[in-house]
């Protein structure tokens, strides 16, 4: 599940070779969520691929 579309998201990137995922300096600004393809770790941590490598957390609730 997404957080709310009313508030900003943090952005994430992620290295393919150590799969590792570290948080940038900018944010997804509300209302501009682009939907794409989805990373799903073990620990029920999900991020959703919003740009080239650009990805926002999905949490569950």
């Amino acid at each position: 599940m997404l957080k709310s579309g009313n508030e900003e998201m943090p952005i994430f990137s992620f290295d393919s070779n150590s799969y590792q995922v570290k948080q940038a300096e900018h944010v997804l600004p509300k209302g501009q969520w682009l939907l794409g393809t989805t990373i799903a770790y073990p620990n029920s941590i999900s991020y959703m691929q919003v740009g080239g490598n650009e990805w926002i957390e999905m949490t569950e609730g």
